[in-house]
């Protein structure tokens, strides 16, 4: 569901304005550009699960890498498309990743304050990993149970707000031949927040794929 509905007629404006700079940079995205800092070349291929507007793009568009935004929600693209129209490193893909492959595989996968608010991780997870050359990084709320939560958003839509169990991740990460390392989140530093009714945690996920340990 377009985060709008979940957040409030406000939120596409935000990052309206985030495009224009009007704000600091996102902390996450940063934070995920530190993490692969060692592994950024020119020609790096990111792609980001849930993109909205790529206001992401910002935090590495100094390192040179080739970003692909991609979003199930049309009105959050057409809005990135046409802000970044001029710029030949950054493309844009409608899909919804809980439906299907990613038609573009990269060598980073991110996604942020995405995974929480589909029905469950599995199908989406698979999609991304299946995605992966190199490293997958997920920004989500994970505590020691699962627990599925929702509301009823303006459109009459469920508005998913899961929190997922850190084995149940890790071990789903593990199964695909990721080495995974948990990381507190820098924005929230990792303290529980109440997100919609219910107390929730983030925490920054980083899965490195075997063929990368290798070298």
């Amino acid at each position: 569901m377009p985060f709008d509905d979940l957040y409030g007629p406000g939120y596409l404006e935000i990052m309206k304005r985030r495009l224009r700079g009007e704000f600091e940079e996102l902390v996450w995205p940063r934070q995920v550009r530190d993490l692969v800092r060692p592994h950024l070349r020119e020609g790096t291929t990111i792609l980001e699960v849930g993109c909205c507007v790529g206001t992401a793009y910002r935090a590495f568009e100094a390192t040179g890498v080739k970003y692909i935004g991609l979003d199930y929600e049309p009105k959050y693209l057409r809005i990135a498309k046409k802000w970044y129209q001029d710029n030949p490193d950054v493309s844009f893909i409608e899909h919804d990743i809980t439906k299907g492959p990613s038609p573009q595989v990269a060598d980073i996968v991110i996604c942020s304050a995405m995974l929480e608010h589909c029905s469950g991780f599995q199908l989406a997870l698979r999609y991304m990993t299946d995605a992966v050359k190199r490293f997958i990084i997920l920004r989500t709320f994970l505590g020691e149970k699962e627990d599925i939560a929702y509301n009823i958003a303006s459109n009459k839509e469920l508005a998913y707000v899961n929190q997922y169990a850190f084995q149940d991740i890790l071990g789903y990460l593990a199964g695909r031949g990721f080495a995974v390392t948990v990381h507190r989140d820098r924005y929230t530093q990792s303290i529980p927040q109440l997100q919609n009714g219910v107390i929730r945690t983030f925490y920054i996920v980083f899965g490195e794929t075997a063929k990368q340990r290798r070298g």
